[in-house]
């Protein structure tokens, strides 16, 4: 339980750079830095951060799909994110890069991204959160 302000603080230190950790040995796997590639490790650790929090690990999420030609899961965590980030009123370059990377992956611009995309997997993320 925490007791005071300086314990939110320390907290909030943690989580930061537990996130940090986790963002930066999945990208260890993803890119093969000391490491051999290896890309279910990297999604594992990705998804790990996400769940923490990391915009970081949201973004290369979604970049590891795209190299693996797997499209359909890059627009869904970019979509997932964008809305969540949204949602919190969460502003940053990041958020602009995932946004940037969504449009080139549907060759969609804004007005076909929100009339096809934003409807479809908005809808399946709400109802499976209700089913959670």
């Amino acid at each position: 339980a925490l007791k005071n302000s300086n314990d939110e603080v320390t907290y909030d230190i943690q989580r930061d750079v537990t996130n940090i950790i986790y963002t930066h040995l999945a990208i260890m796997y993803h890119k093969g830095i000391g490491v051999d590639i290896n890309i279910v490790q990297a999604e594992r650790w990705y998804k790990i951060a996400i769940k923490r929090g990391s915009y970081k690990a949201m973004l290369n999420l979604g970049v590891l799909y795209i190299g693996q030609n797997l499209v359909e899961k890059a627009v869904k965590v970019y979509s997932e994110s964008l809305y969540l980030l949204r949602l919190n009123n969460i502003k940053g370059p990041e958020i602009d890069i995932m946004y940037n990377n969504l449009m080139l992956q549907l060759n969609m611009n804004d007005e076909q991204f929100a009339l096809n995309q934003v409807a479809s997997n908005f809808i399946s993320f709400i109802k499976q959160k209700e089913h959670n």
